[in-house]
């Protein structure tokens, strides 16, 4: 089994500006700066037959490159103890272009689309 997501890299420069603001928090177990990424669309557990099918769907996936904006913090779950900190990136036509073609590839390997609207913020 695997536990997929789909991602864009981020460039070096917007990794190290989110690690900068890093700061000590008791408990806290802070990502790698290589491992920095914006999740466009989280999968979850899937076997090798559903992998090769996603692998398949993305290889006719393009998109033209577009710039990328730090924009706020937040954590989920929300109005609980945080597990999760996020930093999020301003809404642009070319990212919602591309995480929309990303639904639409992983529907056509046979992943139910996702019910919660796609925000990167």
């Amino acid at each position: 089994m695997y536990r997929l997501f789909v991602a864009v890299d981020l460039p070096d420069k917007v990794k190290k500006s989110v690690t900068d603001i890093r700061c000590e928090l008791p408990g806290a177990r802070w990502v790698a700066e290589e491992q920095l990424h914006l999740t466009l669309r989280f999968i979850g557990d899937a076997d090798e037959l559903t992998m090769r099918a996603i692998k398949t769907a993305f290889k006719e996936l393009t998109s033209p490159a577009f710039q990328l904006a730090l924009c706020g913090v937040g954590h989920f779950p929300p109005g609980k103890h945080p597990r999760v900190l996020w930093v999020g990136m301003t809404v642009s036509e070319q990212l919602l272009a591309l995480q929309q073609q990303v639904e639409l590839a992983l529907m056509e390997a046979g992943i139910p689309s996702e019910d919660r609207k796609f925000s990167p913020t």
